[in-house]
């Protein structure tokens, strides 16, 4: 779906924002992220600012225009729903098969469209979240995978382990000494909140609520781990009574992201889904409303990026361009749809060269430098002291469809997230006002 076939007057800002030095290195036709206040890195800000702690935030609050109530309210709930794209939305809201337009009129809901960060994708997306609203270029999670100069190794920042090593095991990095705990030079948004007097709950899958990553990123929060979505929103409910007055939740919804990389998200299946998220969504927000006991509550939905169909025909191999790999000193890292080159010295431009000339229908190639330097990863103000090593020399930036994968680790997905098309890029803010 085109964003200018969608009659929403508020994508317009998002279509329209770039910055003259991305608009020289990149296509119009792309998203960049709108670091300025319609952005995910936006987020803490404002929810700092809606429960009355506003200060010491990395990032401004999001536009006015986006929340219809922006007053201090008693407790914010942040519902994240991995994967869940904007024009995929618009789709569902065409029919309103799930009852989602019917869900928003009901409680004079409202639904906005902003953007993701750069790279599209959850571990760094939600790393912005979880700090003080800094943006990848301050707090240095850059990638799925990156060079971690320090340590001498790329690593796969997901799972923490190296990146590239046959049998590595799930949080290896610990063994190397690299703490997810120290990993992060901006503190949190729990952490940040507290000084504030305000406190901070997550409700994780109970498998993840040990990982890596959430300890790196949930420093000070309460974490609680739930078994299935309707125990998510059970446990919403139960916080909901027993929170104190200025009080944060994050809840995080996992399987759409799961089934859009599995079966698309075009399947009936992600439809389904869709569905019954809505009614349990629906039936949280009727009990919150009716068993409110006077609070003043937010209720955010949003999602950390989209999706974009891909298919075989739209995968490359690197193995299958030697003329690439022989201009490197190691494997890329990155993205599939952002990929990081770690080029020799003095050879960058004979990788980007070759691109332009043998894909350039497939891929953008922009100096990483340049690119952090225009803005695309955020403020270079406070600039993480490894960012721009971590980026490499190369960014191979996907157009449409089109993604990178390895004969090694091939990956059988039939939609992906990293790039900057509107699919992956533009996510929904839902809001609900209770009170």
């Amino acid at each position: 779906m085109n964003p200018s076939d969608v009659r929403d007057p508020r994508l317009e800002p998002l279509l329209t924002h770039q910055p003259n030095q991305l608009t020289q290195l990149l296509s119009k036709n792309i998203i960049l992220p709108n670091y300025q206040g319609r952005s995910i890195a936006n987020l803490p800000a404002t929810i700092g600012t809606l429960l009355g702690a506003d200060k010491n935030w990395q990032s401004p609050n999001l536009a006015e225009d986006l929340l219809p109530f922006q007053q201090d309210v008693d407790n914010v709930i942040l519902l994240l729903v991995d994967g869940l794209g904007y024009m995929r939305l618009q789709e569902e809201l065409k029919t309103d098969e799930a009852g989602f337009k019917t869900l928003l009129d009901k409680y004079d809901g409202d639904c906005a469209p902003i953007t993701s960060i750069a790279p599209s994708t959850t571990c760094v997306a939600t790393t912005s979240l979880w700090v003080d609203g800094s943006p990848a270029a301050q707090h240095g999670m850059l990638a799925f995978s990156m060079l971690l100069p320090s340590y001498g190794l790329v690593a796969n920042t997901l799972f923490w382990q190296p990146w590239g090593k046959l049998n590595a095991r799930y949080g290896e990095l610990e063994e190397w000494n690299i703490k997810p705990e120290d990993f992060l030079p901006v503190p949190s948004i729990a952490q940040n909140l507290k000084r504030q007097n305000v406190s901070t709950t997550a409700i994780m899958p109970s498998v993840f609520t040990s990982s890596p990553l959430s300890r790196m990123q949930m420093r000070g929060a309460n974490v609680i781990g739930r078994e299935n979505e309707s125990d998510m929103f059970w446990q919403m409910k139960q916080w909901l009574d027993d929170s104190p007055s200025k009080s944060y939740l994050y809840a995080y919804f996992h399987t759409l992201d799961t089934l859009s990389h599995r079966y698309s998200v075009e399947s009936s299946l992600w439809s389904a889904v869709w569905s019954d998220f809505v009614q349990q969504l629906g039936g949280f927000l009727k009990t919150a409303k009716d068993q409110n006991g006077g609070k003043k509550t937010m209720v955010l939905v949003s999602a950390d990026h989209g999706h974009i169909t891909t298919s075989k025909e739209t995968q490359h191999f690197i193995e299958d361009h030697p003329v690439i790999l022989s201009h490197l000193q190691m494997m890329p890292a990155g993205e599939p749809r952002m990929l990081i080159l770690y080029t020799k010295e003095r050879q960058a431009s004979a990788v980007m060269d070759y691109v332009k000339n043998e894909l350039a229908d497939c891929f953008y190639a922009v100096p990483s430098q340049d690119a952090l330097d225009a803005g695309l990863f955020g403020t270079t103000d406070k600039l993480h002291p490894e960012t721009r090593q971590r980026l490499g020399d190369v960014l191979l930036i996907s157009k449409g469809p089109h993604y990178w994968a390895s004969k090694e680790r091939e990956l059988p997905f039939l939609s992906y997230h990293g790039g900057l098309e509107p699919e992956e890029m533009i996510v929904p803010l839902i809001s609900f006002y209770l009170e």
